[in-house]
């Protein structure tokens, strides 16, 4: 193989070191499953191997050996690139996906000034047995790189309380107003909501007044692939995989209360 063939193929493998470095650097986001500390990870690990190789190289430019060593550190290069290539696959396989009144939304994708224009506004109070919480994010903001550790309060343009939880994150380095904030979980008031009239959808199941048993049943079949838990404590059932979560919990008569769906970051 030319020289000038292992100079392209060291662009390319350059190239996806600058793809990963920019994610560092807040401009592009990971993939899903992919922490921050992981790409560090990778990015240091290609830069010593690449480095290892080309200085390799430049000691033996139009020796001997050159012909030996080079095939070897294509291999290298390209096996590292298709393992980056099977790791990324297999963090973009699983979701967290919601339906809400028709539309889907995927968790970590969506904006909350997107969400918002689909007529869900910020809740200002909720009663939660005998007391009731105000809120106000109208000025809210968030650190760069930061998330809130507790749920946005929404509720649906012209209806009282808050019938949805968002929990919303900043990946950049700027510190930016709420509404440009990411949505990385959603929980859903499923009675709440369906008296407004707004349907909920989980895996292609609508949700209404299904038992916990029901639930169970068919997110057995729909979510396979996904670890089964089960929270007692809080009636509660999960099923995660990776970063990925579904929850759901239910009544004192085991009637379906709450669905959630979550990526962590």
């Amino acid at each position: 193989m030319a020289l000038t063939e292992y100079r392209d193929q060291f662009s390319a493998f350059d190239q996806t070191i600058q793809e990963y470095q920019d994610m560092l650097d807040g401009k592009t986001e990971p993939p899903q499953k992919m922490k921050l500390e992981g790409v560090s990870r990778i990015v240091a690990k290609l830069k010593r191997r690449g480095q290892r190789h080309t200085n390799t190289i430049s000691e033996k430019r139009g020796g001997p050996d050159m012909k030996k060593r080079n095939p070897i550190l294509v291999v290298i290069c390209m096996a590292i690139l298709a393992g980056l290539g099977f790791y990324i696959f297999q963090a973009g396989a699983a979701k967290a996906e919601i339906t809400i009144n028709g539309k889907t939304y995927a968790m970590r994708a969506i904006s909350v000034r997107d969400f918002m224009s689909d007529g869900y506004v910020f809740s200002t109070m909720s009663i939660e047995g005998n007391t009731m919480r105000t809120y106000n994010y109208s000025d809210a903001v968030l650190e760069a790189k930061s998330y809130y550790n507790s749920g946005v309060p929404f509720k649906v343009k012209g209806s009282a309380g808050a019938s949805i939880n968002c929990w919303v994150y900043n990946p950049t380095s700027e510190k930016v107003e709420i509404r440009e904030g990411k949505i990385n979980s959603i929980s859903c008031d499923i009675q709440d909501l369906l008296a407004d009239g707004v349907k909920v959808s989980v895996a292609g199941l609508e949700m209404g007044e299904q038992t916990k048993a029901e639930i169970k049943d068919y997110m057995d079949g729909a979510l396979k692939g996904y670890q089964f838990s089960e929270n007692e404590d809080v009636n509660a059932i999960s099923y995660t995989k990776g970063q990925v979560s579904y929850t759901f919990s239910f009544d004192d008569g085991d009637v379906l209360k709450n669905a959630i769906a979550r990526n962590s970051v």
